[in-house]
């Protein structure tokens, strides 16, 4: 067994260990053996495991076809500037669930992008736990199921087409609700 270090504490963590037991940090060896400065692929790697969390904790079911319908906010109005995406795959558990969804590229710029995830915010907003991968090709999208054993290319073009993150987790004592964007190598995170 062989001994990583923390990305956060850079405490020694066994390479099997799933978070950190100094910090709490939740890390897998891909992860922490990254250089500083890739901060955005470790809230991809944080959003990818509280995605396994999702399907360990809950019942695994599955409705590709369900596409969320336009709601209506307090004042009965529709949500202002929503975008359409395509749900893909739901996998749902018993707090929440797991979306993977397909944007269209003409949406792939920052002002929709930001619209977006107002957009899943309020589609989300009563689950405790939520997570939702947003993608701009299919191919990508479907990878997700082994995103663990990808070899180096097809990682690389998963990471390329997985565009957002979408994270509610009211669960945990650390409460995290954001949405982390990855644009071309560019990107930007909004909290909530």
């Amino acid at each position: 067994m062989s001994l990583i270090r923390c990305p956060d504490c850079g405490n020694k963590i066994s390479t099997s260990a799933t978070a950190c037991p100094k910090c709490g940090r939740p890390v897998t060896p891909k992860q922490a053996t990254k250089k500083k400065g890739s901060s955005l692929g470790g809230c991809l790697a944080i959003v990818v495991i509280t995605i396994g969390a999702v399907v360990y904790f809950g019942t695994r079911g599955s409705d590709p076809n369900k596409t969320p319908e336009i709601k209506k906010n307090s004042s009965g109005t529709d949500v202002a500037n929503r975008i359409p995406y395509s749900v893909l795959e739901n996998l749902k558990g018993t707090h929440g669930s797991t979306w993977v969804v397909l944007l269209d590229q003409k949406y792939l710029n920052e002002k929709d992008l930001r619209a977006l995830g107002e957009t899943l915010r309020y589609d989300r907003r009563n689950e405790e736990l939520a997570v939702v991968m947003v993608f701009d090709d299919k191919k990508a999208a479907a990878m997700q199921k082994n995103w663990m054993k990808l070899n180096d290319q097809d990682g690389e073009f998963f990471d390329k087409h997985l565009i957002a993150t979408y994270t509610r987790n009211m669960v945990l004592s650390n409460k995290q609700h954001n949405f982390v964007v990855n644009l071309d190598g560019k990107g930007f995170e909004v909290k909530y």
